[in-house]
């Protein structure tokens, strides 16, 4: 049975409903997201809680601010 769980948050960003799993047996899936140092102060300034994986994945992909410097 391949059931997708049911969400339980929205996300600050996009405002899409989605599940977190940090509550989850295994590891949460935003931890196979790679953001550097600055993309997550950034984040962390700007919204509180957690954002979906789609979002997540958009951040990490973006250029950081410091890199066009």
């Amino acid at each position: 049975m391949n059931e997708t769980p049911a969400p339980n948050g929205t996300c600050p960003r996009c405002g899409q409903a989605f599940r977190c799993g940090i509550d989850d047996a295994g590891p949460c899936p935003c931890t196979t997201i790679d953001l550097d140092s600055p993309a997550l102060a950034a984040l962390n300034r700007e919204y509180r809680g957690c954002l979906c994986l789609r979002c997540l994945a958009q951040i990490a992909a973006a250029p950081s601010p410091a890199a066009s410097d």
